[in-house]
C-alpha cells in the first residue's frame, strides 16, 4: 500500500524483527542511524549533522 510499511515476506534474523521495502541504499556513510537522524530532522527534532553511529543520534535526544 502506497505511503505504508511493506514488510518483505520472510526476511529477519529472528521471529521478532524484519526487513522492509526501502528506496536509498546502505553504506558505511549512509547507516540506519543516519536515515533515523534524517527523519527526525524532517520532524523538526534537532539532530547531529551527522550519525553514523547510535552515539550521535541518541546525545541530541537527551
Amino acid at each position: 500500500a502506497e505511503g505504508r510499511p511493506r514488510r518483505i515476506a520472510g526476511s529477519g534474523y529472528h521471529g521478532n524483527d524484519g526487513f522492509y521495502e526501502a528506496r536509498g541504499r546502505y553504506s558505511p556513510f549512509v547507516t540506519c542511524n543516519e536515515w533515523v537522524r534524517r527523519g527526525l530532522a524532517d520532524a523538526g527534532i534537532r539532530t547531529a549533522l551527522w550519525s553514523p553511529f547510535p552515539a550521535a543520534l541518541l546525545g541530541h535526544l537527551r
